[in-house]
């Protein structure tokens, strides 16, 4: 029988696995969901149920349903906290900024994410303040705040450039460049794109390849190029499609 301490083990190396596959291997994100909640029956531990919940709220995201995800991640942030494991909590912060956003919850996300970025800013978690500042900049993009959201692009990339995040850093250009573009900053926009995408497919990242072509495509949409546009918006159709998403 699997003690506690082997059992949390394992329940963290789920999450772990799933940070990994994000942006990549999809599929091994929905068995980790599904391993978590059986672990989490299993044990009948808080920590773990924390754990999964935070593992049902990557999966719930990656299905597009925000709801569902974001009652994952509250779960996980409440369980976390009732751990007073509170570096761990603002971890699940990060992923929270999304859903919250997606359901027009604009300004708790901000203050969420303000509040996210100072704890782990006084923790020295470099990377992990460079997600929010990524998440920050991706909500000020939603509301058309473009020079807000090109500013916290801005500093999440030197932070993933300081911790060598490759896959973070790609992620970070590629919402510059959809800013550049809804500024008609069109051929800074296409370096940008030019460089990251290959970038992308040769490590393997096929999320984030597929956002990369989405966006080519939005941005041959908006100078009328429309055969262009119709090329790369299939391509990502199909690796979306490939990818469960």
């Amino acid at each position: 029988k699997m003690n506690g301490t082997d059992a949390v083990a394992l329940a963290r190396s789920l999450k772990d696995l799933c940070v990994d596959a994000w942006g990549g291997d999809t599929a091994r994100i929905f068995r980790a969901a599904e391993a978590g909640d059986f672990l989490a029956a299993y044990t009948s531990s808080s920590e773990v149920r924390a754990y999964a919940d935070w593992i049902g709220g990557h999966a719930s995201l990656l299905h597009g349903e925000m709801r569902e995800a974001l009652e994952f991640l509250d779960r996980a942030v409440a369980g976390f906290k009732s751990l007073d494991q509170l570096q761990t909590a603002a971890y699940v912060q990060v992923l929270r900024l999304y859903p919250l956003a997606s359901l027009n919850r604009f300004e708790e996300a901000i203050s969420t994410g303000g509040d996210t970025r100072d704890t782990l800013l006084s923790g020295g978690e470099i990377a992990a303040v460079g997600k929010v500042e990524l998440n920050m900049g991706n909500l000020y993009w939603l509301r058309d705040q473009f020079d807000e959201a090109e500013k916290f692009y801005r500093s999440a990339r030197m932070r993933f450039l300081e911790t060598r995040e490759e896959k973070l850093l790609t992620q970070c250009e590629n919402s510059r460049a959809v800013v550049l573009t809804a500024r008609n900053e069109f051929r800074e926009a296409e370096e940008i794109y030019q460089n990251a995408l290959p970038r992308a497919e040769a490590a393997g990242f096929d999320v984030t390849v597929a956002e990369i072509e989405s966006s080519l495509g939005m941005l041959a949409l908006s100078q009328g190029h429309y055969d262009r546009a119709l090329q790369f918006l299939e391509r990502a159709r199909r690796r979306y499609s490939a990818l469960e998403m």
